[in-house]
């Protein structure tokens, strides 16, 4: 997969609320093709057949907004999803930003902190913003614009930043810290089995999402590393430590099994005595 930090193996794409709390994923291991599949009829990609992938089991999106990186968001990719009733933002990346009719990159990377200019696409719906923070950001969206602008401060000075900037960072900081979590807290068992790293992957995952149900509902909150601790310990007080121990049920068939074996090995050797006699 190109355009990735590891561009071979397993990826996992994820859908999570704004709480940060996973609630559908998909596993992308290469190319398919599927039939009457809207992604291919409207040239989204692989990217954009995940997103529409991940959105199905969503009920209604009536006063939401999907997020997503800038391996996701593409013009077509908003302009499909407004034609089914979802609004979205994303980042943009290097590549596909310079496609537009705005400012390029190097020369807007020389302007002053804040400076921002818009693009608009009346027919569509999708608003493209290219913002200087620390680094040069453009932004899709049908949901936000540059307007209004949001007061931020930063190193004691206050900057006027787009709207689209302030809700996309808002909102994905929770993202930013599931895969900052997954990162720092994970198993640390190697296996040379191919699905390991996947299974492994998937109950850090699990765990992860039930600590977020925990950090909702509990008065006391716990930290995650905390969680998994106690989620450790309470695995092995309640597992079977000892594998030479075992049941009353199987020393008995153990037994009748030493038995049986001690009955053969006679035999045998009662046969061997006889062709010896035999023999003589």
């Amino acid at each position: 997969m190109q355009n990735t930090d590891v561009e071979f193996g397993y990826k996992t794409f994820v859908l999570a609320n704004s709480s940060g709390y996973i609630f559908n994923f998909a596993l992308y291991d290469g190319a398919t093709e599927q039939e009457n599949c809207p992604v291919e009829k409207n040239d989204l990609g692989c990217a954009g057949d995940a997103v529409v992938e991940l959105l199905k089991p969503v009920e209604s999106f009536t006063g939401k907004c999907v997020y997503f990186d800038d391996y996701f968001t593409s013009h077509a990719l908003l302009c499909h999803l407004k034609t089914i009733g979802v609004n979205a933002t994303g980042l943009l990346s290097v590549l596909r930003s310079r496609k537009l009719p705005l400012l390029p990159n190097e020369e807007f990377a020389n302007l002053r902190r804040g400076q921002f200019c818009q693009l608009l696409d009346p027919i569509n719906g999708v608003v493209a913003v290219r913002y200087k923070h620390d680094q040069v950001y453009t932004f899709m969206s049908t949901e936000f614009g540059f307007d209004p602008l949001v007061e931020t401060e930063k190193d004691g000075k206050l900057f006027s930043v787009p709207n689209v900037f302030y809700e996309y960072s808002r909102k994905r900081y929770k993202v930013n810290f599931i895969t900052e979590s997954m990162r720092k807290y994970k198993v640390q068992l190697r296996n040379r089995k191919w699905w390991w790293p996947v299974f492994t992957y998937f109950l850090d995952l699990t765990v992860y999402n039930a600590w977020r149900l925990y950090h909702e509902a509990s008065q006391t909150p716990m930290t995650l590393f905390n969680f998994r601790s106690e989620l450790t310990k309470s695995w092995i007080s309640g597992a079977d430590v000892n594998p030479n121990v075992g049941s009353a049920e199987d020393e008995d068939e153990f037994d009748e099994e030493a038995e049986d074996e001690e009955i053969e090995e006679e035999e045998i050797e009662e046969e061997e005595d006889e062709e010896e006699e035999d023999g003589d």
